[in-house]
């Protein structure tokens, strides 16, 4: 079971991010809400899988900051800040990702698929089909196309495998940055330079080609952009 720690003196925001992250979690995780205060030494008494700190509680933020320092090394840390420039500087300090004020659903839960399954750029993935073997970079591969019975997959190099296997199988086994945009795409949001929302369509670097995206995947789009607007600066 996951234990989530949130760092804040509001209840409210609290309470909103406890319901958000019950939508996420399969199995209910454990909260635990503490003051900044109480912070360090309860992150060691309970070995959070994931901490949620609110920026906004300090008059004086390098308060705060030195309880990031202290645990950002150990910890997975996802700050809640109202204004950007503290967002800023919290990136700097080294959480992992930074969720605005107020706390949108959308948002939230784009972050924890960010942070719970986010593959190395390094990792490479085997991918079989019949009697070849390819190993990949996740970084390599741009996006995935499905064609009658095969998924062609399309590689950063503009070479294209062909595999005998069906695009649910993909959506499966791929996490973030890899997103279901149509029933016969999927894409790397680490290669995607344009969403164009009026005709429904995305832009990969490097090629022409528009791709479409569906209605249909609508909860997929929402954490794709989420997920984009959070990789820029």
């Amino acid at each position: 079971m996951s234990t989530l720690l949130i760092i804040t003196n509001n209840n409210r925001t609290a309470q909103i991010l406890q319901e958000y992250c019950m939508e996420f979690y399969a199995t209910a995780p454990s909260f635990n809400t503490v003051c900044l205060a109480k912070a360090v030494p309860e992150i060691y008494r309970i070995h959070p899988t994931l901490v949620f700190v609110d920026l906004d509680i300090c008059a004086q933020p390098e308060e705060i900051y030195k309880v990031l320092k202290a645990i950002s090394k150990k910890i997975t840390l996802i700050g809640l800040a109202s204004e950007y420039k503290t967002a800023f500087y919290a990136y700097k300090e080294g959480v992992s990702d930074v969720l605005k004020k107020p706390l949108q659903q959308t948002e939230v839960l784009a972050c924890l698929l960010k942070v719970q399954k986010k593959p190395s750029r390094e990792k490479k993935i085997q991918i079989s089909s019949k009697k070849d073997h390819y190993f990949l970079k996740a970084k390599d591969i741009v996006y995935l196309k499905a064609d009658d019975h095969t998924v062609d997959i399309y590689i950063s190099d503009g070479s294209i495998l062909p595999i005998f296997k069906p695009l649910k199988y993909f959506e499966y086994h791929l996490s973030p940055p890899f997103f279901r945009i149509h029933k016969s795409y999927m894409v790397n949001a680490q290669h995607i330079f344009r969403i164009h929302e009026p005709k429904k369509y995305i832009k990969v670097v490097g090629s022409t080609v528009p791709l479409p995206y569906s209605p249909t995947y609508i909860e997929s789009i929402a954490a794709l952009i989420q997920y984009s607007k959070n990789e820029c600066f």
